[in-house]
């Protein structure tokens, strides 16, 4: 070890450390961290730092075991360490004082093989030396890197698991009145509707701009366009819809589920009802689905950005849309367990249904929930918040996501769908060595937000998925 100079002291269980201040990057108030499920406690989530995804160990579990740090207390810190090329963040109850030292106050141990190295005697304390390398010899840290997709591997070249009469289609609720939208025309679904600036002498539809990603969108209350009766929620969403180099925002009372719809089975509405808005209706479970028109959509869309984009907004506008015309992306269903948010991959998704009534199954693996009937179909449901470690509960926003794996339908309990959104390449960062069922992170709002990607195919062993297949033929 080099020679101390000045050391960071801070405390653990209200006993003091400290480390080499040479080691200190940066010291910061605890940030948001996205928990990672089956990684040792000590391993508290993923924080972003100066936008690098860092790993943040909780140092009191490390030194301590079975004990964490209190995250909720005001004193906690964060200390970023430069390991090799990587940064790592400590977490601590509390900084104290940095100080310098002289050899006279530390006692070394030069024979200890744990992470304590030694002690330093400064007034009436003793200050245990912390050693970094020796703290973290045994942990795998987890490295994210950037991800690269090949090129053939674009959304829109996904082919369907059924006939090609088939397409994807979100369905979505106005006023008690169910609408379908093809998935082709969403680029994404924005949660947050509430940062939304409003323009002067605007047509009663038009609620304002929003600045998504520094592009420049018009937003229509697509509930006004169709004559219905606004309603506030926390559940509103604005479906971000697309054509050619346009873009605007729809807002909508919620998102029920993602379905794949027969086109052939669209019925076309009678001669006097006709609606230029409506390509026909669908009767899904005892349901009247009313589908939206694309041609509808591209003529809105290019009125409204016709209307109301100024010279500089337009060409800023077009501008963003080219950058990220030719960029590779995937797209994603952003769901909820217990408060920390997931996604898969949408190719993996077949469609989403409200949570029914399932059909237990004795002597099975306590997240095999059991079985539903889904269409004449037999269908093993997995609680996604068991098999991941969440408590599970099931409310009126308990969704199943009916997911491929391997060529089976497999349904998947979860607390809540988010959002459904294309993801680009430069938002994504992959972690070549930690558990492959979260080998990629989503990193969204500029650092501020991180979805731990789930790997379905890397989430069960040879034998669950075994047990799994016999579940559906029984």
């Amino acid at each position: 070890m080099d020679k101390l100079e000045q050391v960071l002291i801070f405390k653990v269980d209200e006993c003091l450390y400290c480390v080499d201040s040479s080691q200190i990057v940066q010291i910061l108030r605890v940030p948001q961290l996205t928990a990672i499920p089956f990684t040792p406690k000590c391993l508290r989530g993923l924080c972003s730092i100066e936008g690098q995804i860092v790993p943040a160990f909780d140092v009191e579990n490390l030194i301590i075991k079975n004990k964490n740090v209190d995250l909720n207390n005001y004193k906690s810190r964060v200390l970023t360490i430069k390991n090799e090329e990587q940064n790592i963040a400590f977490i601590v109850q509390e900084v104290v004082s940095n100080v310098s030292v002289e050899d006279r106050e530390i006692e070394y141990d030069n024979n200890s093989e744990d992470c304590i190295i030694g002690v330093i005697k400064l007034d009436e304390d003793i200050v245990q030396i912390v050693s970094i390398d020796k703290l973290i010899s045994n942990i795998a840290l987890p490295e994210y890197v950037k991800r690269y997709l090949k090129p053939n591997a674009r959304v829109q070249d996904i082919q369907l698991h059924v006939s090609h009469n088939y397409k994807k289609y979100l369905l979505f609720e106005m006023e008690n009145e169910k609408f379908a939208i093809e998935t082709d025309m969403i680029r994404e679904v924005i949660v947050n509707t509430n940062d939304i600036t409003s323009i002067a002498n605007a047509p009663r539809e038009v609620i304002g701009m929003i600045k998504l990603r520094d592009e420049i969108i018009v937003a229509l209350d697509l509930r006004k366009n169709f004559n219905k009766q606004p309603k506030l929620s926390d559940k509103n969403r604005i479906l971000i819809v697309q054509h050619e180099n346009h873009t605007i925002g729809l807002l909508i009372d919620n998102i029920l589920d993602i379905k794949d719809i027969d086109n052939d089975e669209i019925e076309a509405l009678p001669e006097k009802f006709r609606d230029r808005k409506i390509q026909g209706v669908i009767n899904i479970n005892k349901s009247i689905i009313s589908v939206l028109n694309n041609s509808y959509l591209k003529d809105l869309i290019t009125s409204s950005n016709k209307h109301y984009d100024t010279k500089e907004t337009s060409k800023k506008s077009i501008h963003i849309v080219d950058k990220y015309e030719h960029e590779e992306s995937i797209e994603v269903a952003i769901f909820t367990l217990e408060k920390e948010e997931f996604a898969i991959n949408i190719e993996d998704l077949d469609e989403i249904i409200k949570y029914d009534k399932i059909t237990p199954m004795p002597q099975t693996a306590d997240y095999l929930k059991g079985i539903i009937n889904l269409r004449g179909e037999v269908i093993p449901v997995v609680s996604l918040q068991k098999k991941l470690n969440f408590n599970e509960f099931v409310n009126d926003d308990t969704k199943i996501l009916v997911c491929r794996l391997f060529e089976q339908k497999v349904g998947f309990l979860v607390d809540n769908i988010s959002e459904v959104r294309e993801i680009y390449l430069d938002n994504i960062s992959k972690n070549e060595s930690s558990n492959p069922v979260f080998s990629e992170i989503l990193v969204l709002e500029n650092g501020k937000r991180m979805v731990l990607k789930i790997s379905l195919k890397h989430l069960f062993s040879k034998e669950e998925l075994k047990a799994i297949q016999t579940e559906s033929n029984n």
